[in-house]
């Protein structure tokens, strides 16, 4: 299975491309489907359509993100983790 494929020319063109390649890829699904996980880790930084698949496999999600503060008086960096029951 070759993943790799022209990229559009639009931003926008991207995200709709990267959502068919991961939402129609049905021997994706059915591989993670026999592999029944526990909990999928899914990234919130523009990754909608990691969440949908993540929904249509059922189960637990862990959301992650990361948010920054750059001040001129200190620098922040944490992590968010949300564990939730997609149903």
């Amino acid at each position: 299975m070759c993943l790799l494929t022209p990229l559009p020319g639009s931003p926008w063109d991207l995200v709709e491309h990267y959502c068919d390649s991961l939402l129609g890829n049905r021997e994706l699904a059915s591989r993670l489907r026999a592999a029944a996980p526990t909990v999928a880790l899914v990234d919130l930084l523009s990754n909608e359509c990691g969440l949908a698949l993540a929904h249509n496999l059922g189960g637990w999600v862990c959301l992650c993100g990361i948010q920054r503060n750059l001040s001129y008086i200190y620098i922040y960096i944490y992590i968010y983790f949300a564990l939730v029951k997609l149903s």
